[in-house]
């Protein structure tokens, strides 16, 4: 490059003419310019809560006052919308000012307002530049604070431009929307084409920043973007950065806070963390640049059931000294597993004998399983084993409870889980019955407790023998099995449920609807021991399932001594010893069962002591119903009362009269016949005894009724009717 020396002298007064030209033009444009291009790089935004907004002022040559171009009480910027107060900021590029300019409504608008603004923050310098609409608007302007009221009427709009804003400020407003304004807006843009954006609310205030230093703006990345519990987490704050410092280390950013949204927090541009439960985490970065200012991104981190999941299955909840029980561990995965591992904790001295590994490698001395190879997602892996409980523990204190804990671990994805399903028996001397049964081998009737705590129908019906014939159960210290529990085998065998699983609670309220009916062979319910076949009755039990019953039983309580014949058990299974009925069967809403026993009562008991005096014994029936799913017991409703009589009623005595025999025998019906009104009149004209009443004739007035009973064919446990005139007009 030539020097100036070197230029030829020739033209040298123009060239250096223009050199001075140049100069002065810069130097005109250097005063001239706006301050953001004099260096001074101001960055203007919004916070409302948690949104943040960037303003750009609408910029152009000119004063403010002239662009309000205030006249006949209202604003003429072009800006203005019907019922939205607006904001934004307005730069005069000749002078490099910058003024808040706001307006509620528009002109010429159908309705009026009425808007205060509470201020704080503002600069000392602060002055209002114009007052759009001085009465009956009022200013309390006193910076740092001030508070603006306006109203407008429908023909006008209200407003206000605040200047003397300086180069930097930070000003909150406070808004009291009273009426007029539906909307709450930002004007950034040029004026020819204005972008409007909405505030989140009307209620929430507003901060209004300007600063040379543009703030950070806070960005990040997590993997993976599945996660599981227990899964590491990668999150990456690199993405972030400062505007105005992006080539500085760390782009400007000076650091990285993390709050998990788990009550944790971290630090630096790259951390991990792990979440220990289900659910959604809102991941929140807030970044700082070198002067101070911070920006915040969040993102939610949906964080599913582990991986992997491990269930261990116990094949028994009670085991005796000695004997040998199943485990099975089921895992299961949603993600391919490098390294996956299993060690199971058991009490010390159990003997553990693998049955299927499934292809790991296993450490008898550690009790652990190891896989050597890629498990893939979705694959399910069983590991079973069997364990032998040592028979040294008859000699201490029974029972005890006994606990096999685990934990299954990878090396990618790296995590530690418990194990989790079944854990703690009970080692005792004696097995519960509902275990024993669960557990019986039905074609040797031998406990083995390597069988599930599934129970099948063989073993239900093995189980209904024991119960009926009052068989002890094995396994269980010759203990018998008792009605409840019985229900309770048949309910989980009916519903599918292993005996180590509670039945579901349901309601049992108005479940059945139960009823007892009685039919003893001389009326009103009654028994003469001494008449043939007087001794025995009839009772009906009408059981309406309302709800699918599961285990119903129905237990009937007499008498001691009374023996009890099924007629018809409907399906349900009797035991005499007890008087009781199981049904191993679902009996669904809506069916009807119907039992059918004959009691015979002891004829040689004595039932009336008393002599002459005790004319009958009376006698209650009772019994409930129940059932093991739904649960519910209920008392059986209908007839209970059976009397014993010792001397029958005159009427009943010839109705059930023998004539050949002179007896009384209970299976003839309770009308008169012919017969038994001759020998009714016989015994009146001889006054003779009526047999079976005690030593009781019969009169001139009990003659007429016997008479009358058979005349009408009216039973006697009937009242009488009255008789029709009949055409001669006598009764």
């Amino acid at each position: 490059m030539k020097s100036f020396r070197s230029i030829p002298k020739s033209g040298s007064r123009s060239w250096r003419y223009s050199i001075c030209l140049l100069a002065s033009l810069l130097f005109l444009a250097l005063f001239t310019l706006p301050l953001a291009a004099q260096g001074e790089n101001l960055y203007f935004s919004v916070k409302q809560g948690t949104n943040t907004y960037e303003l750009t002022p609408i910029s152009r040559a000119g004063s403010v006052t002239d662009f309000y171009s205030y006249s006949n009480d209202e604003s003429h910027t072009g800006l203005e919308v019907a019922e939205h107060s607006i904001l934004f900021l307005y730069k005069d590029t000749t002078s490099g000012e910058i003024y808040l300019v706001i307006i509620h409504d528009a002109p010429n608008n159908t309705t009026g307002g009425e808007v205060e603004f509470s201020f704080s923050g503002l600069p000392a310098s602060a002055t209002i530049v114009i007052r759009d609409d001085p009465s009956p608007d009022t200013w309390d302007f006193t910076p740092p604070t001030a508070t603006i009221h306006w109203n407008w009427d429908a023909v006008h709009d209200d407003g206000t431009v605040i200047g003397g804003l300086g180069k930097e400020f930070t000003i909150t407003i406070t808004p009291n929307f009273i009426s007029g304004i539906n909307e709450w807006d930002l004007v950034t843009g040029t004026v020819d084409k204005p972008v409007y954006t909405k505030l989140a609310n009307l209620t929430d205030p507003i901060t209004i920043t300007a600063t040379t230093n543009i703030p950070p703006k806070a960005s990040f990345t997590f993997s993976p973007t599945t996660v599981s519990i227990g899964q590491a987490v990668s999150f990456d704050g690199s993405a972030s950065k400062d505007p105005d410092n992006a080539s500085a280390p760390n782009k400007g950013i000076t650091k990285y806070a993390w709050d998990f949204g788990d009550g944790t927090t971290g630090n630096g541009v790259t951390v991990s963390h792990t979440y220990s439960a289900a659910g959604s985490y809102n991941v929140t970065l807030t970044v700082t640049d070198n002067q101070g200012a911070t920006d915040t991104v969040t993102r939610t981190v949906t964080v599913s059931e582990a991986v992997v999941t491990a269930t261990r299955t116990i094949s028994t909840p009670a085991v005796l000294p000695g004997s040998t029980f199943r485990v099975i561990v089921e895992i299961t995965t949603s993600t391919a597993i490098e390294g996956l591992g299993l060690d199971e904790d058991l009490p010390g001295g159990w003997e553990i004998n693998p049955i299927d590994n499934a292809g790991a490698a296993f450490k008898r001395v550690e009790t652990q399983w190891i896989f050597a190879r890629t498990v893939r997602a979705g694959e399910t892996i069983k590991i079973i084993y069997d364990v032998t409980v040592p028979q040294e523990l008859m000699s201490g204190p029974l029972p005890v409870k006994e606990c096999i804990t685990g934990e299954i671990d990878s090396a990618q994805p790296a995590f530690h889980k418990e194990v989790n399903g079944d854990s703690c028996l009970k080692v005792d001397s004696c097995l519960p019955a509902i275990v024993a049964i669960a557990h019986l081998n039905t074609q040797t009737e031998e406990i083995d407790l390597t069988l599930s705590n599934d129970v099948t129908a063989a073993q239900i019906q093995q189980a209904i023998s024991y119960w009926v014939e009052d068989q002890p159960v094995p396994g269980t210290c010759g203990n018998l099995l008792d009605l409840e529990t019985l229900k309770l085998l048949i309910a989980h065998y009916l519903k599918c449920i292993p005996i180590d699983e509670p039945l579901p609670k349901e309601p049992g309220d108005k479940a059945v609807t139960i009823t007892r009916q009685i039919l003893t062979p001389f009326p009103f319910h009654q028994l003469y021991l001494e008449a043939y076949r007087g001794n025995i009755f009839r009772v009906t039990i009408t059981i309406e399932a309302n709800k699918d019953l599961y285990g119903l039983g129905l237990d009937e309580n007499l008498p001691q001594g009374w023996e009890v014949k099924p007629i018809n058990s409907a399906s349900g299974v009797f035991k005499e010893s007890q008087t009781q009925w199981v049904f191993p069967e679902k009996i669904p809403a809506g069916t009807i069962k119907t039992i059918t026993y004959e009691v015979t009562v002891p004829q040689g008991r004595v039932y009336c002591l008393g002599g002459e005096e005790c004319k009958a014994n009376t006698f209650d029936l009772s019994g409930i119903a129940d059932s093991a799913n739904p649960q519910f017991e209920l008392a059986v409703g209908g007839e209970t009362e059976v009397v014993i009589a010792k001397c029958l009623a005159i009427a009943i005595a010839i109705a059930y009269l023998d004539v050949e025999k002179n007896t009384i025998d209970a299976t003839l019906s309770s009308k008169i016949t012919f017969e038994q009104i001759q020998a009714a009149i016989a015994f009146w004209l001889e006054d003779e005894a009526v047999p079976g009443t005690c030593g009781k004739t019969i009169d001139f007035e009990t003659v007429k009724l016997l008479i009358a009973y058979w005349l009408t064919d009216t039973p006697v446990d009937q009242p009488l009717g009255t008789a029709p005139d009949d055409p001669d007009g006598n009764r």
